[in-house]
């Protein structure tokens, strides 16, 4: 699973460069050498594609603060962390906000519903 890369789209950094891989161009060779390996998994790429599109609002902070009530502190902290970012981005901007990371953590643990 990648959360890099810009496919259909320009980047976010150059005309072309999507943040994650233009900062650790190093990384990302040897994450996409080790997937081009003979017998390797499939390399899942999230790019700004997807990232772009999915946006939270404020009843979706209210729904993933319900959902991750009672489960243990890994996924709690994600949440909160989550909901804290997505709050000030909100003020901030008067607008929704994007959820880069989440997509990628959907398409891990829903891989059909983030899949064309």
């Amino acid at each position: 699973m990648l959360m890099g890369g810009a496919y259909r789209e320009g980047g976010n950094v150059t005309p072309a460069a999507e943040f994650n891989i233009w900062h650790d161009p190093e990384a990302a060779r040897i994450v996409f050498r080790a997937f081009a390996a003979d017998g390797a998994a499939p390399l899942v790429a999230v790019g700004l594609d997807v990232t772009r599109q999915a946006q939270l609002r404020p009843a979706d902070l209210d729904h993933l603060e319900r959902r991750c009530s009672g489960l243990p502190h890994g996924p709690r902290f994600c949440a909160s962390s989550t909901i804290h970012r997505v709050t000030i981005s909100i003020r901030w901007r008067n607008t929704p906000a994007r959820a880069s990371s989440l997509c990628t953590t959907r398409s891990r643990s829903q891989p059909r519903s983030t899949r064309r």
